[in-house]
């Protein structure tokens, strides 16, 4: 919990049942830093994957595309990072690529003859059975919006072409053919989960198993009303959030990189830890999990049946705390200029209910076995 580790983790099940049948594997990562608190056994090559370090612009996107626009908004940018990754592609010479939130892989990849499987969450994992490609929860259906829907995918789609052009290669036609050109699209969620709604291109594989070590938990703060745990990033508000978790008599097992020692001397009855905890052991005794809405976390969450309250900051994270709320699973927090109390009082009531009930078939889904029998099967299926 809190390893910052999910990409790495996401694919080790593909890396190691690819290795055990004797394929010859190349890693292209973003966390090269991280690779070995993940993988025991190497793949055959690994690579630092082409990235951008500048910020995107300061917008909110209601479509995949605009999402991407953020952060390749020219296509002499964009060029470049494609060069890059042909030169990955072609020192590879791949029989099967499996992408994870690559988009700029996924472009690169388009003329290549190559099997090609997505993997990933629904954000990285756009919906093309509708009038528009990857329409976010946060689209309405007012004609401004949908010019606005329109007018972005065709700027897009020129800055694309023109990449691709720049690139010595072919224009496209639509954005669709991006995503249409994966043989495979293996959602790690479940239906009920999937907040672009239950989809019938694309196989839900289920949440992969985390196994992220850490710490056991000290014993719980005394006289609190409820065991809260929280894992936590700074957030607008945080410090009052804290404040009135004391003062409502919720002081927490609290995991978080930013407190100062300030905010730690300030807040007595809180208990800090210095390292991750334990998940399992989170799930198992506590009666509220207080996080900021990660998938992995929820699924975790879920799975145990435990009460959660949801904060959501990133896009991603607030579309998959609603989803999560929707079905039950716990609540999400709304920003408050005048404290947290009845926010957190509802969340209490809703942990003396108990554990949360959930389909038993739904809940198979979420403890990474159900993910790695799926993997298995796929890989099993290669004749490579």
């Amino acid at each position: 919990m809190g390893g910052g580790l999910g990409h790495l983790t996401r694919l080790k099940p593909f890396v190691q049942s690819a290795l055990e049948a004797g394929h010859e594997v190349s890693l292209v990562v973003k966390e090269l830093a991280n690779i070995r608190a993940v993988y025991e056994t190497m793949p055959h090559h690994v690579f630092q994957a082409p990235y951008e370090t500048t910020p995107g612009c300061a917008i909110t996107p209601i479509s995949w595309p605009e999402t991407l626009m953020v952060r390749y908004g020219r296509s002499k940018k964009l060029s470049c990072f494609l060069e890059a990754w042909y030169s990955i592609l072609d020192l590879v010479n791949p029989d099967l690529v499996i992408y994870d939130a690559s988009p700029t892989a996924l472009l690169a990849s388009l003329e290549y003859s190559c099997m090609k499987w997505t993997v990933g969450g629904p954000f990285f994992m756009p919906r093309t059975d509708m009038p528009f490609v990857g329409i976010m929860p946060n689209a309405s259906g007012t004609p401004d919006v949908k010019k606005r829907l329109h007018d972005s995918e065709r700027t897009f789609l020129d800055v694309v072409n023109q990449a691709l052009i720049q690139t010595g290669r072919s224009a496209i036609a639509n954005v669709k053919d991006i995503i249409d050109q994966m043989d495979k699209q293996l959602l790690t969620t479940i239906p009920e989960l999937d907040y672009f709604g239950a989809r019938s291109i694309g196989d839900y594989v289920g949440m992969p198993p985390s196994d992220v070590p850490g710490i056991a938990l000290p014993p719980w703060p005394a006289a609190a009303r409820l065991k809260v745990f929280a894992y936590l990033k700074i957030f607008p508000g945080w410090e009052t959030f804290l404040e009135d978790m004391e003062a409502i008599g919720l002081p927490a097992l609290i995991y978080t990189r930013d407190a100062s020692n300030a905010l730690k001397g300030k807040l007595k009855r809180h208990i800090f830890l210095e390292s991750p905890a334990s998940m399992d052991e989170v799930c198992s005794q506590a009666d509220l999990v207080v996080h900021m809405a990660g998938s992995q976390t929820v699924a975790r969450c879920l799975h145990a049946g435990v009460p959660q309250l949801m904060i959501g900051t990133g896009l991603e994270q607030i579309f998959t705390a609603r989803a999560a709320e929707k079905i039950g699973a716990g609540l999400v927090l709304k920003p408050s200029k005048s404290g947290y109390g009845e926010q957190l009082e509802a969340a209490i009531a809703l942990a003396k209910k108990g554990r949360i009930k959930f389909p038993e078939e739904r809940r198979e889904m979420l403890d990474g076995a159900y993910f790695n029998s799926h993997v298995k099967a796929f890989m099993q299926e290669l004749s490579l």
